[in-house]
């Protein structure tokens, strides 16, 4: 039974190299450990809220252009006549500087620039435009403007009767004026005018007296005649001149 033997043989060989049982347990119940994976928590983050930069505009303001002050040529000077005294008026300027004003060789007119006036028109208290020439505050005029004048002594209106020289004219507010035109300067048309008479005045036309005013009797010095037209157009607006005697 050789073969038998050699089987025993390799069995016994086989069993020497054998597990002890303990550590074949320990290797047979080892569990190799699982792994569990790591669960990365996320951080919850709050939305940073972004709030945009107010833009501001400056208001730029223009500069305000101050008006240029008037002032006169050096061959002028305005003022208030403090005093008359034959051809010489005493003139008193805004700042209160005095001039001596010889007015013999001056021409006189009014408001915007209408003559047929004399120094005796001229009183203490109006305002005057001297135009001549200076030598410091004394001024040999050759021309005044009395700016003045024209609030107490200009009437307009329209011509219902004319009898011989005298002028019977009736104002906007129907007020009526006698003018008495004996001594009367007569003016026709706008601006300077032609040097006529009594005879040229028509009834209806408008008429602007300069005179002296006596209860409803004017004295006229001047008077211009403008003929026929209608209130409100270019030739009505002298008619409407504002001052406290035209009506």
């Amino acid at each position: 039974m050789p073969k038998l033997s050699r089987i025993l043989a390799v069995a016994a060989v086989v069993s020497s190299l054998a597990i002890p049982s303990a550590l074949s347990a320990q290797v047979v119940s080892h569990k190799v450990p699982v792994k569990k994976p790591v669960i990365h928590s996320v951080k919850k983050t709050t939305p940073v809220k972004v709030t945009p930069k107010k833009v501001t505009t400056k208001k730029v303001t223009p500069p305000v252009k101050k008006p240029k002050a008037v002032t006169m040529p050096k061959n002028g000077v305005n003022g208030t006549a403090s005093a008359i005294n034959g051809t010489s008026i005493t003139l008193t300027n805004a700042s209160g500087t005095v001039y001596l004003i010889d007015a013999s060789q001056a021409k006189l007119m009014q408001g915007m620039g209408s003559s047929g006036l004399s120094l005796s028109n001229v009183q203490v208290g109006d305002k005057l435009m001297i135009m001549g020439t200076m030598s410091g505050t004394t001024v040999i005029a050759k021309s005044i403007n009395d700016q003045s004048f024209e609030g107490r002594n200009i009437f307009s209106g329209s011509v219902t009767v004319i009898n011989g020289s005298t002028l019977s004219v009736t104002g906007r507010n129907k007020a009526a004026y006698s003018i008495d035109a004996s001594s009367a300067v007569i003016i026709t048309g706008m601006a300077t005018g032609t040097t006529s008479n009594i005879s040229a005045v028509k009834v209806g036309d408008q008429v602007t007296a300069v005179g002296t005013l006596n209860g409803t009797s004017v004295t006229a010095t001047a008077i211009r005649d403008m003929g026929k037209f209608q209130r409100g157009g270019m030739l009505g607006q002298w008619g409407n001149r504002k001052n406290p005697n035209i009506k």
